[in-house]
């Protein structure tokens, strides 16, 4: 067997024992009796060494911006279900989904494309603070949000799996509500007038409960499809306009050693205007997000921030 070939028998065994490894610290991350900021250091060597090896050996990688990259669920993951609905006086939509796999919580709010898109920002990034604040005193509580509270918001009421239909918010409940869209100018419209409008009121913005280092990206202008992927973080902040008629798709991945998983997967009537965050625990991941059209008589425009840190798993 000649030097060459045993070089590379010897890559190979190293590419498929840092498989391994990866999978194996990934796996410990999630318990959080770990700190899991002391495999950071390791896992970043593994992926490296993964990364050079599918490179050199031109294994096929998901490409960036490939149209066609994995329009079904991702792998073996689970996607999130919906544990409960909110419904907001000026007909925004509230939902948070249940992670099967894990601890997380994940929040998202749908408003009408026009003056009136979205409601809530940064400073309701947790979801057991914007469940607390919206619903009613008196309504049970699902158990996976029960679970993040930390100073007793909850305190005596009931928990539950999941609420079953759609609760109506008592205005008295909201500060500031901005008006129903209707037909007002706002990030559907066409041209530059909606570009500047989704420019100015979403890119840039914040929400959710990462923070620390992050990087962003903004697609103001109309597209058929946006993918962007990150480096190592744990939390996904997006803003999607879906425009025009028919419906549009967005989804958080995070990927393990075995590839990108889908975390989480929506639908989005157009026009509407829609803010998902998701997030994992565990060692930092690379992430990413798609917004895409499901018809070709719409089109999104995008808004994402990956941060590196999440607050106290409250996500």
């Amino acid at each position: 067997m000649t030097n060459m070939v045993l070089g590379r028998l010897r890559r190979q065994i190293d590419y498929e024992a840092a498989r391994d490894r990866l999978a194996e610290i990934e796996a410990r991350g999630e318990d959080r009796a770990v700190d899991e900021d002391d495999l950071e250091d390791e896992a970043e060597a593994l992926e490296t060494l993964i990364e050079d090896y599918e490179a050199r050996e031109m294994i096929p990688a998901e490409d960036e911006d490939d149209d066609d990259f994995e329009r079904v669920p991702g792998l073996s993951s689970p996607l999130a279900e919906s544990i409960a609905r909110l419904r907001l006086p000026n007909g925004n939509r509230v939902e948070f989904y249940a992670a099967p796999y894990g601890r997380e919580v994940h929040m998202a709010e749908i408003a009408s494309g026009g003056a009136g898109e979205l409601l809530l920002g940064a400073e309701d990034g947790q979801a057991a603070t914007v469940f607390a604040r919206l619903a009613d005193p008196a309504s049970p509580v699902p158990a996976a949000i029960a679970r993040l509270d930390k100073i007793g918001l909850f305190d005596g009421r009931a928990t539950v799996d999941a609420l079953a239909g759609e609760i109506e918010v008592d205005p008295a409940r909201i500060v500031n509500l901005p008006p129903a869209a209707l037909d007002q100018a706002g990030s559907c419209q066409s041209g530059n007038a909606g570009k500047a409008y989704f420019e100015a009121n979403h890119c840039g913005s914040g929400g959710g409960p990462g923070f620390g280092k992050s990087e962003s990206y903004c697609y103001a202008d109309p597209y058929q499809w946006i993918q962007k992927t990150s480096g190592r973080r744990r939390a996904t902040y997006s803003r999607m306009a879906a425009c025009g008629s028919g419906t549009c798709r967005l989804r958080h991945f995070y990927k393990t050693a075995s590839g990108y998983h889908t975390q989480l997967m929506i639908d989005v009537p157009a026009p509407h205007v829609a803010q998902y965050w998701s997030a994992k625990g565990g060692i930092r991941r690379r992430r990413r997000v798609r917004f895409e059209t499901l018809g070709n008589s719409a089109f999104v425009r995008g808004w994402v921030v990956f941060h590196s840190q999440v607050a106290d798993w409250s996500v």
